[in-house]
């Protein structure tokens, strides 16, 4: 896989994306019948071109109002949501819905993404990269386990975007429908931060290497 194609699917990690900009996850996988969350997201796309806001707007809301829709698309129909004056309730918007770990290791950054569906992906820094959407495995308990750490650490996050540190180890991105929320771990972080920082680090590496064990037995690596 060249680079520009795994930064394009590294983007789409983060449920951050503008619809006009928005491409979608199967032409990676290689799905040829879309879910009910990008026809109407691909819908949406379209009014929004026309101009049809309204419209638009109604396709995004049917996602979020979805039980069977994976909770990324969820978390990009509420970012662009709130593009155009909505907002979650107050309470169900500081739920963390997904995390994204950027990890700093010899040869380059490895990243984790997990998400409440149990859903996941992980990139290697070699390019190599597991997609994950089973259910019923030890994946749903370790996916909750992250997603619980991560809950724990959110208040140290930051809606600001900086260029990853060259000299810190971690960043983490805590996804959530209010919108998405940074926290660092390295030499400049907070005590407190660092903990918890590293308490969801060694639950996204339980993870990672169930995922690893997983794709081996199942051939997707």
């Amino acid at each position: 896989m060249t680079i520009d194609t795994l930064t394009r699917f590294k983007a789409l990690l983060f449920a951050d994306l503008k619809l006009e900009d928005y491409y979608f996850e199967p032409a990676f996988v290689g799905q040829d019948q879309p879910s009910f969350a990008v026809g109407r997201l691909a819908n949406a796309q379209t009014l929004f071109a026309r101009g049809s806001m309204d419209e638009a707007i109604g396709c995004l809301k049917e996602v979020c109002a979805s039980d069977s829709v994976e909770t990324r698309y969820k978390l990009l129909a509420w970012w662009n949501l709130r593009r155009f004056g909505l907002a979650p309730d107050s309470t169900d918007g500081k739920v963390v819905r997904g995390v994204v770990l950027e990890v700093m290791v010899k040869g380059g950054i490895e990243v984790l993404a997990v998400y409440e569906d149990c859903s996941a992906r992980y990139i290697n820094f070699s390019g190599k990269m597991i997609i994950w959407d089973r259910k019923g495995t030890e994946i749903d308990s370790l996916s909750q386990t992250a997603l619980i750490a991560a809950s724990r650490a959110l208040d140290y996050g930051s809606p600001e975007y900086t260029n990853f540190p060259q000299t810190d180890l971690l960043r983490a991105t805590f996804l959530t429908y209010a919108g998405n929320r940074r926290a660092e771990a390295g030499p400049r972080a907070e005590n407190g931060s660092s903990q918890l920082l590293g308490d969801l680090l060694k639950a996204g590496a339980m993870l990672m290497n169930a995922l690893i064990r997983r794709a081996k037995e199942s051939s997707l690596v």
